[in-house]
Protein backbone atom coordinates (compact mmCIF):
# COMPACT_ATOMS: atom_id res chain seq x y z
CA UNK A 1 0.00 0.00 0.00
CA UNK A 2 1.28 3.64 -0.86
CA UNK A 3 0.02 6.70 1.11
CA UNK A 4 0.30 10.30 0.02
CA UNK A 5 -0.91 13.00 1.79
CA UNK A 6 -1.50 16.10 0.72
CA UNK A 7 -2.02 19.19 3.11
CA UNK A 8 -3.93 22.05 0.84
CA UNK A 9 -5.66 25.51 1.65
CA UNK A 10 -7.85 24.50 -1.56
CA UNK A 11 -10.69 22.47 0.16
CA UNK A 12 -13.57 23.21 -1.76
CA UNK A 13 -11.48 21.78 -5.04
CA UNK A 14 -10.52 19.00 -3.07
CA UNK A 15 -14.44 17.82 -2.36
CA UNK A 16 -15.74 19.25 -5.57
CA UNK A 17 -13.28 16.77 -7.40
CA UNK A 18 -14.50 13.66 -5.25
CA UNK A 19 -17.72 14.34 -5.78
CA UNK A 20 -17.95 15.07 -9.36
CA UNK A 21 -15.87 11.56 -9.46
CA UNK A 22 -19.03 10.42 -8.05
CA UNK A 23 -21.43 12.04 -10.40
CA UNK A 24 -19.62 10.67 -13.08
CA UNK A 25 -20.10 7.08 -11.95
CA UNK A 26 -15.97 6.50 -11.24
CA UNK A 27 -16.16 6.87 -7.48
CA UNK A 28 -18.62 6.48 -4.65
CA UNK A 29 -18.78 7.57 -0.90
CA UNK A 30 -18.31 4.74 1.10
CA UNK A 31 -17.56 6.09 4.48
CA UNK A 32 -18.32 9.28 6.73
CA UNK A 33 -16.66 9.53 10.12
CA UNK A 34 -17.89 12.44 12.64
CA UNK A 35 -21.24 13.44 11.00
CA UNK A 36 -24.77 13.30 12.20
CA UNK A 37 -26.32 12.16 8.78
CA UNK A 38 -25.46 9.25 7.23
CA UNK A 39 -23.43 8.81 4.44
CA UNK A 40 -26.32 8.10 1.89
CA UNK A 41 -28.54 11.03 2.91
CA UNK A 42 -26.32 13.61 3.32
CA UNK A 43 -26.04 16.58 0.92
CA UNK A 44 -23.10 18.20 -0.28
CA UNK A 45 -24.33 21.00 1.52
CA UNK A 46 -23.96 19.39 4.49
CA UNK A 47 -20.83 17.65 3.99
CA UNK A 48 -19.16 21.35 3.20
CA UNK A 49 -20.98 22.78 6.22
CA UNK A 50 -19.06 20.01 8.63
CA UNK A 51 -15.44 21.60 7.31
CA UNK A 52 -16.54 24.90 7.25
CA UNK A 53 -17.67 25.30 10.50
CA UNK A 54 -14.33 23.66 11.82
CA UNK A 55 -12.31 26.05 9.46
CA UNK A 56 -14.50 29.17 10.90
CA UNK A 57 -12.61 28.56 13.86
CA UNK A 58 -9.01 29.20 12.62
CA UNK A 59 -8.96 32.32 10.04
CA UNK A 60 -5.17 32.75 10.20
CA UNK A 61 -4.77 29.10 8.80
CA UNK A 62 -4.94 28.78 5.24
CA UNK A 63 -3.77 25.28 5.05
CA UNK A 64 -6.90 23.19 6.07
CA UNK A 65 -7.47 20.76 4.28
CA UNK A 66 -6.65 17.13 4.30
CA UNK A 67 -6.13 15.15 1.29
CA UNK A 68 -4.58 11.20 1.37
CA UNK A 69 -4.94 8.57 -1.12
CA UNK A 70 -4.08 5.05 -0.11
CA UNK A 71 -2.91 3.12 -3.28
CA UNK A 72 -3.21 -0.70 -3.81
CA UNK A 73 -1.65 -2.80 -6.04
CA UNK A 74 -3.58 -3.88 -9.24
CA UNK A 75 -3.56 -7.66 -7.91
CA UNK A 76 -5.85 -6.69 -4.91
CA UNK A 77 -9.60 -6.95 -4.61
CA UNK A 78 -10.58 -5.58 -1.65
CA UNK A 79 -13.96 -4.21 -0.66
CA UNK A 80 -16.26 -1.41 -0.21
CA UNK A 81 -16.19 -2.56 3.89
CA UNK A 82 -12.35 -3.35 3.65
CA UNK A 83 -11.49 -0.31 2.68
CA UNK A 84 -13.24 1.49 5.10
CA UNK A 85 -11.69 -0.50 7.90
CA UNK A 86 -8.16 0.10 6.13
CA UNK A 87 -9.51 3.98 6.05
CA UNK A 88 -10.40 3.89 10.20
CA UNK A 89 -7.23 2.04 11.16
CA UNK A 90 -4.72 4.52 8.69
CA UNK A 91 -6.49 7.94 10.53
CA UNK A 92 -6.41 6.37 13.75
CA UNK A 93 -2.64 5.11 13.64
CA UNK A 94 -2.06 9.24 12.30
CA UNK A 95 -4.09 10.30 15.25
CA UNK A 96 -6.60 11.91 13.39
CA UNK A 97 -9.18 9.15 14.21
CA UNK A 98 -11.60 12.64 16.04
CA UNK A 99 -11.45 14.55 12.78
CA UNK A 100 -14.27 14.06 10.44
CA UNK A 101 -13.57 12.95 7.34
CA UNK A 102 -14.91 11.07 4.13
CA UNK A 103 -13.71 8.28 2.36
CA UNK A 104 -14.10 7.72 -1.34
CA UNK A 105 -13.27 4.36 -3.45
CA UNK A 106 -12.13 5.74 -6.60
CA UNK A 107 -12.38 3.63 -9.81
CA UNK A 108 -10.89 6.08 -12.30
CA UNK A 109 -7.75 4.40 -12.55
CA UNK A 110 -5.73 0.96 -13.16
CA UNK A 111 -4.85 0.08 -9.64
CA UNK A 112 -7.51 0.70 -6.59
CA UNK A 113 -7.33 3.37 -4.34
CA UNK A 114 -9.39 5.24 -1.60
CA UNK A 115 -9.28 9.01 -1.14
CA UNK A 116 -9.56 10.90 2.03
CA UNK A 117 -11.14 14.07 3.12
CA UNK A 118 -10.71 15.73 6.33
CA UNK A 119 -9.87 19.02 8.40
CA UNK A 120 -6.91 19.81 9.44
CA UNK A 121 -8.68 22.41 11.91
CA UNK A 122 -9.28 20.98 15.74
CA UNK A 123 -12.80 21.52 17.36
CA UNK A 124 -10.62 24.09 19.92
CA UNK A 125 -9.07 25.58 16.62
CA UNK A 126 -5.69 24.56 16.80
CA UNK A 127 -4.12 23.65 13.24
CA UNK A 128 -2.83 20.27 13.48
CA UNK A 129 1.13 20.12 12.55
CA UNK A 130 1.59 17.94 8.99
CA UNK A 131 5.37 18.59 8.70
CA UNK A 132 6.78 15.46 8.40
CA UNK A 133 3.23 13.56 8.49
CA UNK A 134 4.28 11.46 5.68
CA UNK A 135 7.50 10.40 7.43
CA UNK A 136 7.24 9.88 10.89
CA UNK A 137 3.34 9.52 11.54
CA UNK A 138 2.22 7.71 8.16
CA UNK A 139 4.69 5.28 7.26
CA UNK A 140 4.85 3.02 10.66
CA UNK A 141 0.31 2.21 10.22
CA UNK A 142 1.62 2.27 6.77
CA UNK A 143 3.39 -0.86 7.32
CA UNK A 144 1.07 -2.01 9.89
CA UNK A 145 -1.74 -2.11 7.49
CA UNK A 146 -0.21 -4.22 5.58
CA UNK A 147 0.68 -6.77 7.75
CA UNK A 148 -2.65 -6.88 9.10
CA UNK A 149 -4.80 -7.22 6.10
CA UNK A 150 -2.23 -8.76 4.33
CA UNK A 151 -1.86 -6.35 1.65
CA UNK A 152 1.18 -6.90 -0.57
CA UNK A 153 4.24 -4.75 0.90
CA UNK A 154 5.11 -2.11 -1.16
CA UNK A 155 8.27 -1.55 -2.99
CA UNK A 156 9.12 2.56 -2.27
CA UNK A 157 11.47 2.49 -5.26
CA UNK A 158 9.93 0.27 -7.36
CA UNK A 159 6.20 0.79 -6.54
CA UNK A 160 5.14 4.30 -5.13
CA UNK A 161 3.02 6.35 -6.85
CA UNK A 162 3.62 9.71 -7.62
CA UNK A 163 1.32 12.48 -8.59
CA UNK A 164 2.21 12.51 -12.20
CA UNK A 165 1.37 8.53 -12.19
CA UNK A 166 -2.28 9.56 -12.04
CA UNK A 167 -2.80 11.78 -14.88
CA UNK A 168 -3.27 8.92 -17.42
CA UNK A 169 -3.01 10.18 -21.31
CA UNK A 170 -6.11 10.92 -22.63
CA UNK A 171 -7.77 8.10 -24.99
CA UNK A 172 -9.99 9.53 -27.57
CA UNK A 173 -12.97 6.69 -28.14
CA UNK A 174 -12.57 5.08 -24.62
CA UNK A 175 -16.31 5.33 -23.39
CA UNK A 176 -15.76 9.22 -22.09
CA UNK A 177 -16.05 12.43 -23.64
CA UNK A 178 -12.97 14.15 -25.17
CA UNK A 179 -14.09 17.28 -22.64
CA UNK A 180 -14.84 15.00 -19.43
CA UNK A 181 -11.38 13.62 -20.08
CA UNK A 182 -9.32 16.77 -20.82
CA UNK A 183 -11.13 18.46 -17.53
CA UNK A 184 -10.13 15.45 -15.05
CA UNK A 185 -6.35 16.19 -16.54
CA UNK A 186 -6.96 20.28 -15.92
CA UNK A 187 -8.21 19.28 -12.36
CA UNK A 188 -5.70 16.83 -11.06
CA UNK A 189 -2.57 19.51 -12.19
CA UNK A 190 -4.76 22.43 -10.59
CA UNK A 191 -5.29 20.28 -7.24
CA UNK A 192 -2.07 19.07 -6.79
CA UNK A 193 1.07 21.92 -8.18
CA UNK A 194 2.06 24.82 -7.87
CA UNK A 195 2.84 27.01 -10.71
CA UNK A 196 4.23 30.44 -11.30
CA UNK A 197 4.24 30.79 -14.94
CA UNK A 198 1.54 29.32 -17.69
CA UNK A 199 4.32 27.96 -19.26
CA UNK A 200 4.55 25.35 -16.22
CA UNK A 201 0.73 25.02 -15.92
CA UNK A 202 0.44 23.74 -19.66
CA UNK A 203 3.41 21.16 -19.06
CA UNK A 204 1.58 18.74 -17.40
CA UNK A 205 -1.44 18.71 -20.08
CA UNK A 206 0.46 19.40 -22.91
CA UNK A 207 2.65 15.49 -22.30
CA UNK A 208 -1.10 13.85 -21.08
CA UNK A 209 -3.57 15.48 -23.55
CA UNK A 210 -3.16 15.37 -27.35
CA UNK A 211 -4.59 18.13 -28.99
CA UNK A 212 -5.16 19.74 -25.73
CA UNK A 213 -5.33 23.27 -27.75
CA UNK A 214 -9.19 21.83 -29.04
CA UNK A 215 -10.64 22.44 -25.91
CA UNK A 216 -8.15 25.01 -23.81
CA UNK A 217 -6.45 27.61 -26.52
CA UNK A 218 -4.16 28.81 -24.03
CA UNK A 219 -2.45 25.28 -23.81
CA UNK A 220 -0.74 25.54 -27.49
CA UNK A 221 0.21 21.46 -28.07
CA UNK A 222 3.64 21.40 -29.32
CA UNK A 223 5.79 18.71 -30.85
CA UNK A 224 8.08 17.65 -28.09
CA UNK A 225 10.51 15.22 -29.64
CA UNK A 226 11.54 13.86 -25.81
CA UNK A 227 11.49 14.39 -22.36
CA UNK A 228 12.48 12.87 -18.58
CA UNK A 229 11.01 13.32 -15.36
CA UNK A 230 13.45 13.75 -12.50
CA UNK A 231 11.43 13.04 -9.59
CA UNK A 232 13.12 14.71 -6.16
CA UNK A 233 10.65 14.22 -3.25
CA UNK A 234 7.91 16.98 -3.49
CA UNK A 235 9.35 18.65 -6.75
CA UNK A 236 9.15 17.29 -10.01
CA UNK A 237 11.19 18.72 -12.83
CA UNK A 238 10.86 18.31 -16.31
CA UNK A 239 13.78 18.38 -19.15
CA UNK A 240 12.40 19.56 -22.22
CA UNK A 241 14.37 18.96 -25.42
CA UNK A 242 13.69 20.59 -28.62
CA UNK A 243 15.73 20.75 -31.79
CA UNK A 244 16.70 24.36 -30.66
CA UNK A 245 17.16 24.20 -26.93
CA UNK A 246 16.76 22.61 -23.95
CA UNK A 247 14.28 24.15 -21.31
CA UNK A 248 13.68 22.80 -17.07
CA UNK A 249 10.64 23.08 -15.69
CA UNK A 250 9.68 22.54 -12.08
CA UNK A 251 6.64 21.86 -10.40
CA UNK A 252 6.12 21.80 -6.74
CA UNK A 253 3.48 19.25 -5.01
CA UNK A 254 0.69 20.62 -2.55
Amino acid sequence: MVARINATAKFSAVLQYNEKKVAQNQAQLIHAKGFLQDKTRMTLYEKTDRFLRLHDLNHRSQVNTLHISLNFNPTENLSDQQMTAIADRYMQGIGLENQPYLVYRHDDASHPHLHIVSSLIKPDGKRIRTEKMGKNLSEPPRKAIEKEFNLLLADQKSQRIHPADQLQKVRYGDGTSAKEAVQNVFEIVYRDYLFTSLAEYNILPRIAVPRCSTFYPSCQYINIPSFSLLRRTECIKFIVRTARNVRTYSLTRY
